[in-house]
């Protein structure tokens, strides 16, 4: 067994500092696993082990050697592969990730806090964007709040999985609703459908009045048309760089690059190069290869949780992977690691319960599933 770090506590902090964007943590501790992983494996059996995780960004980079390949078109995979490696070796326990996304979430929405009563930080968001300037969401140490967002949907997972309502639970679902993030708040109603029917079905029903009562601020809060052109708006650089290329080349394995270039992010209206919406996101940097390659391994990922028998994660996984992703893409942020880090725990979850509940019969004690 491979094991990198054995305390508890260093686990905690090393999940943590990949849960955040400072100098860079989220990308730099990942890489590290790998050259760990490549280290303890071999070159020649990771590659085999991992070769379709890495093979289109590989062609992809050297396709566009000369052209606008970048490095970063190896953070995805290496997040993929970082997170299966984390699994399959041990590493970190669903509990390891339960208290390092806590301390997380917990800081955001206390900074989110501080920033409502004493005045902007680092670490919160203005609401101005949804009609709410003196309104700031937590944020934390993640880039967006969506991220934030996903990471306290994480969380909630966790906890509605293992039937955990405590504190994590508890500020977790504070950190969802203070976001004010539409993809975000989808996810935790879908939890709720799929964990807690009753509650849904009562929250539903009581949301209903409210709704059609104060239709016109909630609109103007998540469906303002502002929002919906900025997002329209945002696309254009990929037009420009991947859509509109006429490059046979560029359209089969993308531009090598998770970003567009300087001089056409200068031609669009935000002036940003960042790619925002997931489907442009795998056409601009992997192309139509690594669209098809996406669709397949999320398809064997969703056939592999059937055949494990915990149906009930395959509605989320489908959300996160094909819904979430096209709104505001996250596959390098670290939320995108977590989540499949904890999907690949949890699948094992019902199989260690059945394993308990074997021991606990021989034993007599009913009471150590508890």
């Amino acid at each position: 067994m491979m094991t990198f770090v054995k305390s508890r506590y260093v686990k905690v902090i090393f999940l943590f500092l990949i849960s955040t964007t400072f100098f860079s943590f989220d990308k730099i501790l990942p890489s590290l696993v790998i050259v760990g992983a490549l280290v303890y494996y071999g070159p020649l059996f990771f590659l085999k082990k991992y070769f379709f995780i890495f093979v289109v960004p590989i062609l992809s980079f050297f396709v566009n050697f000369l052209g606008q390949a970048s490095y970063n078109i190896f953070f995805l995979p290496v997040f993929v592969s970082a997170a299966h490696v984390l699994y399959e070796n041990d590493i970190v326990s669903i509990d390891d990730v339960l208290y390092a996304l806590t301390i997380n979430v917990t800081l955001g929405v206390a900074f989110a806090l501080f920033a409502n009563l004493f005045g902007p930080n680092l670490f919160s968001f203005s609401l101005w964007e949804k009609g709410l300037p003196d309104l700031y969401a937590p944020m934390g140490f993640s880039p967006t709040q969506q991220v934030f967002g996903t990471l306290c949907i994480i969380n909630l997972i966790i906890c509605l999985e293992r039937r955990l309502y405590s504190i994590p639970f508890w500020i977790s679902l504070v950190g969802v609703c203070a976001t004010f993030n539409r993809c975000s708040l989808l996810f935790c109603c879908l939890l709720f459908a799929i964990y807690k029917k009753g509650i849904f079905l009562m929250l539903f029903l009581c949301c209903i009045p409210i709704v059609v009562f104060f239709w016109g601020d909630i609109y103007d809060v998540f469906f303002s048309l502002s929002t919906l052109v900025s997002r329209a708006e945002l696309r254009e650089g990929v037009d420009f760089s991947y859509w509109h290329s006429n490059n046979i080349f560029v359209y089969v394995f993308g531009n090598g690059n998770i970003e567009t270039l300087d001089a056409i992010a200068r031609k669009t209206e935000w002036g940003r190069s960042n790619v925002e919406n997931g489907l442009d996101f795998l056409f601009h940097s992997y192309g139509i290869l690594g669209f098809v390659l996406y669709s397949f391994l999320s398809m064997c990922f969703i056939f592999t949780l059937y055949r494990k028998k915990v149906s009930r994660l395959i509605p989320i996984v489908l959300f996160y992977l094909f819904f979430e992703q096209f709104f505001t893409q996250e596959f390098v942020s670290s939320s995108f690691l977590f989540f499949l880090i904890t999907v690949f725990l949890l699948s094992d979850l019902d199989k260690k319960r059945f394993k308990l509940l074997r021991i606990a019969r021989k034993a007599g004690e009913v009471h150590l599933l508890k």
